[in-house]
């Protein structure tokens, strides 16, 4: 293992109090990571906006890099991760669009029933609501981390969502011009169901491993690990895994799900007298939700990776870069370290206007 390698197993394997002493957040940034971030952020919106209404249309399955690909819908990102043993699915999509994931698995030259196991980001519609028919589709173990496991069982019922009016939020300073951006994006977006209303249920299915923070997924040659970020819901999860391509061995990162930080910040809140909550060391309260949601993006912040996806493809330019790799033909355009480094040092910018703002308390549904 190289030394960049071993660095970032170090930084997300650290304890959260290892984390937060003396440390400042930012401290890696450089004024072109914020700058850059501005303007990625900013795109992120509009792709989002463009393809409200579509979420649940067909998107060409394509490979993104070494053993990975694009399988999802337009508005909801799953990845099959493969090997000659057996493969991995990276989330579900929606219920209603779960045979399109067979056709782009399909499509690709590879068996559905390859399939060994599913991992869920987390427990919204739009990541775990195909989870019922793939699971049954594949005989594949279904797997979620510990706290959205439960939900998913009950079809997306119960846990805790954001305050109401809780939006992600574009600092002044960060928006490409007034009236643009995120500001007005609201917390059940396009590509994200927001988990909290009757269109977010979908079809219970039982979750056949419970993860927890660091564990890893092994089928063949492939490893897994799920990293534990809670916030966006109980359990969301982000995943890490390698990828060989033209004789060299990429880091692969699918994000969950940072990307929304004061609806997080409300959700934990929501969390933070909970004798469940994770991390229960780090207090109670406010003080708990802070100390949480500043620890994940510190963690992140810690390490670097070659190849930055998300659940949500605008998160990530997917749009963007399908259309140049189809011109180019050239694997590299997935190759977006300065994506997830200048991401993350905007919605950092973003978690502490979010708490000057005092994001209120979200809520807890009924199961």
């Amino acid at each position: 293992m190289n030394r960049r390698l071993i660095l970032q197993v170090l930084a997300l394997a650290a304890s959260p109090c290892e984390f937060l002493k003396g440390q400042a957040l930012g401290r890696h940034y450089f004024p072109n990571d914020y700058d850059y971030g501005k303007k990625i952020t900013a795109r992120m919106a509009e792709l989002q906006q463009s393809v409200a209404g579509r979420v649940q249309e067909p998107f060409p399955p394509f490979k993104v890099i070494g053993n990975t690909y694009y399988v999802g819908v337009t508005g909801a990102g799953a990845f099959l991760i493969t090997s000659p043993q057996g493969h991995v699915l990276v989330n579900s999509t929606y219920a209603e669009t779960a045979p399109l994931v067979q056709k782009s698995v399909e499509q690709l030259g590879f068996k559905l029933t390859d399939i060994k196991i599913i991992l869920i980001d987390h427990r919204h519609a739009d990541k775990a609501g195909g989870a019922s028919w793939l699971k049954e589709h594949t005989g594949a173990q279904l797997m979620a981390m510990d706290g959205d496991a439960q939900i998913i069982a009950r079809g997306g019922r119960g846990g805790y969502s954001a305050a109401p009016g809780v939006v992600a939020f574009v600092p002044p300073r960060l928006a490409a011009r007034p009236g643009s951006g995120a500001a007005g994006t609201s917390a059940t977006g396009a590509g994200d169901s927001g988990g909290g209303s009757e269109g977010s249920y979908y079809p219970p299915v039982k979750v056949d491993h419970i993860l927890h923070h660091a564990e890893q997924i092994k089928v063949g040659d492939i490893v897994v690990t799920a990293h534990h970020i809670p916030g966006h819901t109980e359990g969301s999860t982000t995943y890490t895994w390698t990828a060989p391509e033209s004789g060299k061995t990429y880091s692969v990162v699918e994000l969950c799900c940072v990307q929304t930080p004061a609806q997080n910040l409300s959700v934990l809140k929501a969390m933070a007298n909970d004798p469940a909550r994770p991390f229960a060391a780090l207090g109670t309260g406010d003080q708990w939700a802070i100390a949480v949601i500043r620890r994940d993006y510190l963690r992140l912040e810690n390490v670097v990776f070659d190849v930055f996806l998300t659940g949500r493809p605008f998160e990530w330019l997917m749009y963007d870069k399908y259309e140049q790799y189809k011109r180019t033909g050239d694997f590299r355009v997935f190759i977006n370290r300065h994506d997830y480094r200048s991401d993350l040092a905007a919605r950092e910018l973003e978690l502490e206007e979010a708490i000057k703002r005092g994001v209120p308390t979200g809520t807890k549904t009924n199961p």
